[in-house]
């Protein structure tokens, strides 16, 4: 190894973080569990 100048990389581990981003409000609910339709596709 000395001889050829070659070095090894050691690989580190992240740690472990839970963070997702910051928080998105909640989309509003906008069939209100009403889920009859006069058709198909119309919900």
């Amino acid at each position: 190894m000395k001889e050829e100048n070659l070095i090894v990389r050691s690989v580190t581990k992240k740690k472990y973080s839970s963070y997702a981003g910051e928080i998105t409000p909640a989309t509003p609910n906008l069939i209100q569990r009403n889920f009859k339709a006069e058709a198909p596709d119309k919900k």
